[in-house]
């Protein structure tokens, strides 16, 4: 009787070890996706900031997307 005890015991043991495994992978894994995601979220704001310092001379106003792409336009073009 008290040998099933233990038995069931360690089994119950057994499953919840693997159980704290499972989810500390899973942990890692989010804060991997977590940190990449932060990383992409600067590139994005970075660019946005970059978007809207230029600016036309003239005027101070904040130009366009289109604006920009026409001003930066490669030499080829």
């Amino acid at each position: 009787m008290a040998d099933q005890k233990i038995n069931a015991l360690e089994e119950m043991l057994a499953h919840q070890e693997q159980r704290i495994l499972d989810l500390s992978d899973m942990v890692t894994q989010q804060w991997k996706e977590i940190d990449f995601l932060k990383a992409r979220l600067n590139q994005l704001l970075n660019k946005v900031v970059d978007m809207g310092q230029g600016s036309d001379s003239a005027q101070g106003e904040p130009l366009s997307a289109i604006e920009i792409a026409l001003r930066d336009k490669p030499p080829h073009y």
